[in-house]
């Protein structure tokens, strides 16, 4: 295989990993509950939440085979989480009360 197809395949790859993790983007917004979001900030917490949960737990396993970088990756992505957490335990307290 020539240097160039090399390059030609893997500037395919890259392109079908990128729409693949697009997809994947998209289909945890769509399947994210925000009926409880009073607005868009909060819906838009609420999907951000989902993501960084898919993220955390899907996503980062398979890339980071080693488990002393993952927790690392896993406990640094959790400081981002923090933040909604707490939106998310605010809408929920605001439906459950009603």
């Amino acid at each position: 295989m020539s240097q160039e197809e090399k390059v030609l395949n893997s500037i395919s790859t890259e392109i079908e990993s990128h729409s693949h993790i697009c997809e994947q983007a998209s289909d945890v917004i769509r399947s994210t509950d925000t009926s409880a979001a009073q607005n868009d900030s909060q819906r838009h917490l609420l999907e951000f939440d989902a993501l960084l949960t898919h993220i955390r737990w899907d996503v980062m396993p398979h890339l980071i085979p080693d488990s002393e970088i993952l927790f690392l990756v896993q406990t640094w992505l959790e400081q981002l989480h923090r933040p909604a957490y707490i939106e998310r335990a605010n809408v929920n307290k605001v439906v459950n009360n009603g």
